[in-house]
């Protein structure tokens, strides 16, 4: 039985506990018995629901029950000469058509520019050398990408909400990446600063939307979920785990989040999936390629997996 049905259930069975045992408020003295019993039913509901509400966390909510598919990276993880590139708007636009949604990795350059790339680094070409994205600006960040992929380029969040805008019933996972390990020419920030920098970069270009609940925030930094969670509470949020469930389990819990995203492994069983429904925590599992494995993940529960096949 779901949480808030068995809560509800307590409550009317207070009622009628309250109405044949306990005595009634001075309000309903000397009535007649049918406003008699219902008002000492009403004061039971009352007197129930309030110590529901003093209990140390709400009743969790009920975790969907139908399994979503996401497209990692877009369509896919992909080598550098694929004819569609991961984390391109071409593989977003053809995830966004295939799945019940994409996942991208975020990068924030140093002058404020949103890109979707996933490597630490980023490959030089000719004479061009940026070393990494969070090192350089927008201008130099292009003329390398069109140096390495003449065919295509490297895409901005921008560009992703605007596709996303044709596909609005579809989820958008943001993976956000937090490499500050260069030194540059160019001042960098400290990481603290500079995921308090993406998230205000981020808030920026979701606040347009309709529907923000198709915003999925993952990471393992709670500072950024938690200024999500207070200026965009529609935002989804994912706390990000390479494998220690226990302890996303408990963080996750702590901080009210959407739920765990956490990498596939013996760890994510039906143990552990009914823990963190029983919790009102939601799972997201990632990377999933062999479709019995997905078959066993979606008879479990999982809410969410991650996958770079299309089955």
């Amino acid at each position: 039985m779901p949480n808030r049905i068995r809560f509800l259930a307590i409550c009317v069975l207070a009622a009628f506990s309250v109405q044949a045992r306990t005595p009634c408020p001075p309000i309903y003295r000397f009535q007649n018995p049918f406003i008699l019993m219902v008002g000492r039913n009403i004061y039971g509901v009352i007197v129930c629901c309030l110590l529901g509400m003093a209990c140390k966390h709400d009743v969790p909510n009920t975790p969907a029950q139908t399994t979503k598919i996401i497209g990692h990276r877009g369509y896919g993880v992909t080598q550098d000469d694929a004819e569609i590139r991961e984390n391109t708007l071409q593989a977003c636009e053809l995830g966004l058509l295939e799945f019940d949604g994409i996942e991208v990795d975020l990068q924030r350059s140093n002058d404020y520019a949103v890109f979707m790339f996933h490597d630490e680094t980023v490959k030089k070409c000719s004479e061009h050398d940026i070393i990494s994205i969070v090192s350089s600006t927008e201008p130099e960040i292009r003329k390398q990408f069109r140096c390495l992929f003449p065919k295509d380029t490297i895409n901005t969040l921008d560009e992703l909400l605007e596709l996303s805008a044709k596909h609005p019933q579809k989820e958008l996972f943001l993976d956000i990446k937090s490499f500050i390990h260069f030194k540059t020419l160019l001042k960098t920030p400290t990481p603290q600063e500079y995921m308090n920098l993406m998230s205000q970069d981020i808030f920026e270009r979701i606040k347009p939307l309709g529907d923000q609940s198709i915003i999925n925030i993952e990471t393992e930094n709670a500072v950024m979920l938690n200024a999500f969670k207070k200026h965009h509470p529609q935002v989804q949020t994912w706390l990000t785990s390479f494998g220690d469930i226990e302890t996303a389990t408990r963080r996750a819990f702590k901080e009210h989040y959407t739920g765990i995203s956490i990498k596939d492994g013996d760890h994510v069983n039906q143990t552990n999936v009914d823990q963190l429904h029983d919790k009102g925590l939601r799972v997201c599992v990632w990377v999933v390629n062999d479709i019995n494995r997905m078959e066993e993940l979606i008879e479990i529960g999982v809410d969410v997996i991650q996958t770079d096949q299309k089955f």
